[in-house]
């Protein structure tokens, strides 16, 4: 019985506020037909790539991990045959019983494609092409939205939302939440110039989510190098980014590859500000260090993708990335000392700095008790929600300083903060926790 490659091509499109396009063909080609340099060929395959598409998106995958073959496609524009180009393995992350291969991102106009393999597989080949149309004069800035979420004073920076990018990429339907406790920076490896960066993030989700068969666009959040935010998996959502140890993690990517080309300016000021209001959300300073549970290192909470390649975590996939690219990773130091100079920090230090008083239990049911550890005398003590609206005020007697009960049981479950002024002139914000 002969072995057959099968070749399945995904024609799709998207364009704002329309329905996106899509026709799927299955196809097979025998093994046994090669060409004179000893490829095994598929079928010339008529193909209309015009500039109604801002460019074709093409991607492989194999059934099975670490299927040992090599992929190449050719197309014919304008009646010429193109170099060969070669697809390359995608090792980063979880596999999901795949073996990825992304190739490149084609913008010429092209009429047919035809696949290559070195050897026969008897497992399936999916090749895929994914095509966004052309936005034309469309703008992502009239597209810009802001959730203003947490209860800290740096401001969320305006993004491109789902449906800005693309209204027919679905986010995942039971996303697994986790509270950040870093932020991880990566670079996308391609794409450093284009007209329609949407559409870039729109093909990113495609071959996340087709391709490698993951539930979403890997990433929490992207940026181009325009400066423009995008929106990925979002908030609080576990993505897939951080070479299987994802939990307590927020993944941003710099669109572009940064190994030999510098970002712009653009791209580091919206970084370091999305980074100021990440840290200033979940209550940690950006040029500090701390234990990331899932990969048993000891992090800067501004660190790139390739510091996890020393994980002993047993989770670890890592293969060696040298995400973010030399460029971008070389100024982290600057990006994290940057966003913690932010003046909207200066609650999230002073709930770091040395405590003026304790808490217990904190998260608590209602009943808070709070024990004064500084001999300065507290004068009076507040409790604002998240949005930042006062929820409770007490003014405390001179024989308040040693301890104090707090009774908030009339308040509804979630995070608060607690804030503490004292006669000298000090203050102390401390987060708690209503359950």
């Amino acid at each position: 019985m002969k072995n057959l490659i099968v070749v399945l091509l995904i024609f799709a499109g998207f364009i704002a506020n329309a329905q996106d396009k899509s026709e799927d063909t299955f196809v097979t080609f025998s093994s046994t037909k090669k060409t004179v340099d000893g490829m095994f060929a598929s079928n010339v395959f008529p193909f209309s790539k015009t500039k109604e598409f801002s460019f074709a998106f093409i991607s492989a995958y194999a059934e099975g991990e670490n299927v040992d073959i090599k992929l190449s496609f050719q197309i014919t524009s304008h009646g010429k045959k193109r170099e060969k180009m070669d697809f390359k393995v995608d090792n980063h992350g979880q596999s999901l019983g795949r073996t990825a291969f992304v190739a490149t991102t084609v913008l010429d106009d092209f009429e047919s494609i035809q696949f290559f393999s070195n050897k026969a597989s008897s497992l399936p080949i999916y090749f895929r092409l994914f095509m966004p149309k052309t936005r034309g004069s469309q703008t992502i800035s009239t597209h810009l939205t802001t959730n203003n979420l947490g209860g800290c004073s740096c401001p969320q920076p305006t993004f491109c939302g789902r449906d800005c990018w693309c209204n027919t990429c679905p986010a995942d339907a039971t996303p697994t939440p986790t509270t950040p406790t870093h932020i991880i920076v990566h670079h996308s490896g391609g794409n450093n110039t284009s007209s329609d960066y949407a559409a870039v993030v729109a093909s990113y989700w495609d071959y996340h989510v087709n391709t490698r068969g993951w539930d979403d666009i890997g990433y929490n959040w992207l940026i181009d190098p325009n400066g423009v935010i995008y929106e990925g998996r979002g908030d609080g959502v576990r993505g897939a980014h951080f070479s299987c140890m994802n939990s307590n993690t927020t993944g941003i990517c710099v669109v572009g590859n940064y190994e030999d080309v510098e970002p712009s300016a653009a791209a580091l000021t919206s970084l370091q500000s999305l980074i100021a209001w990440e840290s200033c959300d979940k209550g940690f300073l950006p040029n500090t260090q701390s234990l990331h549970v899932n990969s048993e290192l000891n992090l800067y909470h501004v660190s790139g993708h390739r510091d996890g390649n020393s994980s002993p975590s047993a989770s670890s996939c890592a293969s060696g990335t040298v995400c973010p690219g030399e460029n971008l990773y070389i100024k982290l130091e600057n990006i994290r000392e940057n966003a913690a100079a932010f003046s909207c920090l200066s609650s999230v230090y002073n709930m770091h700095s040395p405590a003026l008083f304790s808490i217990s239990p904190n998260p608590s049911n209602g009943i808070f008790n709070i024990n004064f550890t500084s001999k300065n005398t507290p004068t009076d003590l507040s409790v604002t929600g998240i949005d930042g609206k006062e929820m409770y005020f007490l003014s405390l007697n001179k024989n308040d300083n040693k301890s104090q009960s707090l009774n908030l049981e009339n308040l509804a479950k979630g995070v608060y903060f607690l804030k503490i002024n004292y006669k000298n002139g000090a203050s102390q914000v401390r987060k708690i926790v209503l359950k």
